[in-house]
């Protein structure tokens, strides 16, 4: 009974921040489930799998807010075309990744290191679309949606 009591205490926080997420996103008619399968690097800097499932928030044909344990991931994607002219002051203050869509592994950009390494990286990509992954703190509803307001308005997809 332990691990259910321990469990139940983890997930009751985790749906709390989803049905705020959930609620925060209310304009974008957004749609919510639990899902596995999400790849974390690790204190290594290394990729693996967390086989447990956690509270996704989905505004179609946009992004996925993945509710983790210690924060909010937002997940969407950029034509490469558009990365050269794109302004990305408009996502200033968040820390992003970008990799591949099929070669998900690929370490494309994180936004610690100069953006001109982002323009070089996806040049020579050899796939059209780029995945962006952005770092929320795990109560910031407002830049969630602010966030959200910036992917839309600057043409990312999902």
């Amino acid at each position: 009974m332990e691990n259910t009591e321990y469990l139940n205490e983890v997930y009751r926080a985790l749906d709390g921040r989803r049905a705020a997420a959930k609620a925060a996103l209310k304009d974008f008619s957004p749609k919510s489930g639990y899902y596995n399968g999400h790849y974390y690097k690790n204190e290594s800097g290394e990729y693996e799998i967390s086989y447990y499932p956690i509270p996704v928030v989905e505004v179609r044909g946009l992004c996925d807010a993945e509710i983790n344990l210690e924060n909010v991931t937002v997940s969407t994607k950029l034509e490469k075309k558009r990365i050269p002219t794109f302004d990305f002051s408009a996502l200033e203050n968040v820390y992003f990744e970008c990799f591949g869509v099929e070669d998900y592994l690929a370490d494309l950009y994180s936004s610690d290191r100069p953006l001109s390494e982002l323009t070089e990286n996806v040049k020579d990509f050899p796939e059209d679309v780029i995945s962006f992954s952005f770092t929320l703190r795990k109560d910031d509803e407002a830049g969630l949606v602010k966030l959200v307001s910036a992917l839309k308005q600057n043409g990312f997809f999902y």
